[in-house]
């Protein structure tokens, strides 16, 4: 069972966000990420371009979906055909001078699985970063068959959700919540009164401005499982729940590796 205090709340804000100071780590300089170090800059690309098929030929770098603590990066590439292409990561509050080491991107071959398919690309993350917040990421790209590129992107964590001002507050009980899922609209609080909720599945997703709120009173128990279809942000959940997740991804990502693994590679 969970018990749902009115210290606890879901909020479903629209999937996305974010764009192209503050601490929220425990470093106390101002930037919520890990120390700052000496991360040097890369070297400088060596003159020459891009050419036969196991050079790399850079594209397009994006930073989709950000957030609250996390930038993820996607650098679209052609050719390296051989694998051997890398790029390291560097980044920093934008504005400020100190710029630390990020882990280095991973390289992704084009494919498909189970009716899932993705670009050739080097992908990856930063993490442990503070909401709301710029920073500059450096990307450096070197293949030792052609193709290097230093590229520096800006982009902005997710700010952390809250309800609209004004926000309408609709006040339930385990009777009544069914009616209230069907009508809720973006920017609606969601008010559990006390009593037993046997779960429910919810298909509305909020906005950015106007999330959707759960918020619980004393004595509000959900004794069930929950689905909420939508892009859910700052909630708290059973471990069991995480598990059941965790095996969903283990179990796609043994489809991948068979799909991708060599032949003749143990």
């Amino acid at each position: 069972m969970r018990h749902l205090g009115t210290a606890v709340a879901f909020l479903l804000a629209a999937c996305g966000g974010g764009s192209s100071q503050v601490d929220g780590g425990g470093d106390g300089d101002g930037d919520g990420g890990p120390p700052a170090d000496s991360t040097p800059p890369p070297p400088m690309c060596p003159d020459g371009g891009s050419t036969g098929v196991e050079a790399t030929i850079p594209g397009e770098v994006t930073v989709p979906n950000p957030t609250l603590r996390n930038l993820t990066l996607e650098w679209a590439i052609e050719g390296d055909s051989d694998l051997d292409g890398a790029v390291t990561v560097r980044f920093r509050v934008e504005g400020t001078d100190a710029w630390r080491a990020g882990t280095a991107l991973q390289r992704i071959p084009a494919g498909s699985v189970e009716g899932f398919s993705w670009a050739n690309r080097h992908s990856g993350s930063v993490f442990d970063l503070a909401p709301d917040t710029s920073y500059e990421v450096e990307l450096a790209l070197s293949d030792p068959d052609g193709g290097c590129e230093i590229r520096t992107v800006v982009a902005r964590t997710r700010p952390v959700p809250a309800p609209m001002d004004g926000a309408p507050v609709i006040s339930v009980t385990p009777s009544t919540i069914g009616a209230a899922l069907d009508a809720a609209e973006p920017g609606d609080i969601i008010e559990l009164g006390a009593g037993t909720y046997a779960g429910w599945d919810f298909y509305t997703s909020g906005t950015e401005g106007a999330p959707i709120v759960f918020r619980g009173t004393p004595g509000a128990v959900v004794d069930g499982k929950y689905l909420l279809r939508a892009c859910v942000v700052n909630f708290r959940t059973r471990s069991a729940d995480v598990d059941a997740l965790m095996d969903v991804v283990r179990r796609l990502g043994r489809a991948i590796d068979a799909a991708e693994r060599p032949a003749g590679l143990d």
